[in-house]
């Protein structure tokens, strides 16, 4: 039985379902092509800003989510 009632594999589901669209996205966006075994420097520089910007972004998704979720009379 789960001390955490599921909590801990949400969480990591979370965690891989973010890691997975973080890849896709980066990716997509700054991997020109696939036939060369490593990354330029400006690709490598790309997904560095890439992967910064995700990180953010969700930062800032979660604080105003638990602003709003602070609101919510109990």
């Amino acid at each position: 039985m789960d001390p955490f009632g599921g909590a801990a594999m949400q969480f990591t589901k979370l965690i891989q379902r973010q890691v997975r669209d973080l890849h896709k996205i980066c990716r997509r966006k700054c991997v020109a092509r696939y036939d060369i075994e490593a990354l330029s420097k400006s690709e490598e520089n790309c997904i560095d800003r890439c992967v910064f910007k995700y990180n953010e972004a969700n930062e800032m998704l979660s604080k105003v989510m638990q602003e709003e979720y602070q609101k919510v009379p109990k």
